[in-house]
């Protein structure tokens, strides 16, 4: 989310710090499914595993019925963050936003979709919007690019990650 947010014109690039926070707390909500919800965290893992093709937001809708960005967003909120980051997190899913926050929601939505193509995320590969990236300054050409940065820093990230664990 912050390569991406690095592209964008600069008299409408959203704050730069805000971006990587809520590119970083992205997946936030899976981390508190897990935490505040136990017993029902296996089911919910095994429901997605089995249902690939569909985004978890459907299975978490019938499980708990609310998606796990409500619930990640709530905490963020309960804990001050700035509402941009809190929005972003809870709105990411849910298409071309076009509330206050629609900077941080679609850039996230965009960089989620961007991960997606390299088959980096958890959710069914989706197209991604050109017009939304146009919307914020973006072209096909740095959504390539930062792509292909992601591809070339596949080995150091599954590196750090391995050292985290």
């Amino acid at each position: 989310m912050e390569a991406l947010a690095r592209h964008i014109p600069a008299n409408q690039r959203p704050v730069i710090g805000l971006c990587y926070l809520a590119g970083l707390l992205a997946n936030f909500g899976t981390l508190v499914l897990g935490h505040v919800f136990p017993p029902y965290y296996p089911t919910i893992c095994a429901l997605q595993e089995a249902n690939r093709h569909l985004p978890h937001t459907f299975i978490d809708q019938q499980v708990l019925q609310l998606p796990r960005e409500v619930v990640a967003s709530a905490l963020l909120e309960l804990w001050a963050l700035p509402q941009e980051v809190s929005d972003a997190v809870r709105f990411q899913y849910l298409g071309d936003d076009q509330g206050n926050n629609a900077t941080y929601v679609n850039l996230l939505s965009l960089a989620r979709k961007t991960l997606g193509t390299q088959g980096l995320n958890d959710h069914p590969p989706s197209p991604l919007d050109e017009a939304m990236a146009a919307g914020l300054g973006l072209n096909w050409e740095v959504l390539s690019g930062v792509a292909e940065l992601i591809n070339e820093s596949l080995d150091d990230l599954d590196s750090f990650a391995r050292s985290m664990g």
